[in-house]
């Protein structure tokens, strides 16, 4: 099984300033111990056992699905396509549900490593999901269909003193968001098992469900104060520069707010990469075929950009990696 990794511009570090709750809403339940998003945003309660289908807006609950009795509390929640996935306290057994709470497939995983499943996630467009074992810390990936192909391991999480639920993104790169039981940083994104960020800003004691709702925004639930906040790490433009292990960087100039976004790429080897700018859905805005860049420092500008929110991509080689995201007003 391969996942892709960066070939050249590497994930960017998101600075402190540039994050915030976007806004927060009442928790339709206390026991909440999962969240998924698909459009609609999923809640899982552990207790009733049922899901909520929450609009992602503002909470309003717009139905209360009951999902299959389980010897155990369900726990974890994701999402994928048209179905929800979720897992059994205490054990390494999956169950996949349609939208309307019908049982579709269970799987006992047990025999393959998990023995605790704490939290599943999907990575969107891709057949890879993610198992979090909490009686080892341990973070598992396998593809789907599950059951034609091995339950590898991905990554140890360290340092977390528990780790419930979790959330995935891939696209040129991956992250792995993880609700974690610590005052300092509840949730954090991994991008292997010594390197993560904390997403939280604030006095939040613990997280115990999270979701992707889009490039690095995130729902999670925040049991302390009883509320499901929006999370957006960096809307602000302007980034601290990160390093691959090639030495290659990317990061954002000063961007003014005439419409011009500009980049900076540091380069520890020559290359001819391709830079595409997409706005926040993915939708492509402009591309630039650059020719080759020597080792150094080079700037590269878009201009005259409506309002909006915009990444930038850079490709070589046939591997692409997503860098930055920034802010046009």
């Amino acid at each position: 099984m391969k996942i892709p990794i960066l070939a050249m511009v590497l994930i960017a570090t998101l600075p402190a300033f540039g994050q915030f709750i976007e806004f927060s809403f009442p928790s339709p339940s206390p026991y909440i111990s999962g969240l998924a998003y698909n459009g609609d945003l999923f809640a899982l309660d552990s207790l009733s056992r049922v899901l909520y289908k929450m609009n992602e807006n503002n909470g309003t609950v717009l139905d209360t699905i009951s999902i299959p009795d389980t010897p155990n509390p369900p726990v974890g929640l994701t999402a994928y396509g048209d179905t929800l996935w979720f897992a059994e306290s205490g054990t390494g057994i999956v169950h996949k549900i349609d939208i309307e709470g019908n049982e579709l497939a269970v799987y006992d995983l047990s025999d393959s490593g998990p023995q605790s499943i704490t939290g599943l996630a999907h990575f969107l467009l891709s057949e890879h999901m993610f198992i979090m074992d909490a009686s080892s810390t341990t973070l598992y990936v396998v593809e789907t269909p599950i059951g034609l192909s091995p339950v590898e391991v991905f990554l140890v999480i360290e340092d977390c003193p528990e780790v419930h639920d979790i959330s995935a993104e891939l696209d040129y790169s991956y992250y792995v968001a993880v609700a974690c039981e610590d005052s300092v940083s509840p949730v954090r994104l991994y991008y292997d098992s010594t390197s993560y960020e904390s997403l939280i800003i604030g006095e939040f004691e613990s997280a115990v469900g999270v979701a992707s709702w889009d490039w690095c925004r995130f729902y999670f639930t925040d049991p302390s104060m009883g509320m499901i906040h929006r999370y957006c790490c960096n809307m602000g433009g302007g980034i601290t520069p990160s390093t691959g292990t090639n030495g290659n960087t990317l990061t954002t100039l000063a961007n003014p707010s005439s419409g011009t976004l500009e980049f900076s790429l540091n380069l520890a080897e020559g290359v001819s990469p391709v830079l595409t700018l997409m706005d926040i859905s993915g939708r492509l805005i402009e591309e630039i075929p650059e020719g080759y860049f020597s080792t150094g420092t080079h700037s590269v500008r878009f201009e005259g950009l409506p309002p909006g929110v915009y990444f930038c991509v850079a490709a070589r080689n046939g591997l692409r990696a997503r860098g930055v995201i920034v802010e046009s007003r």
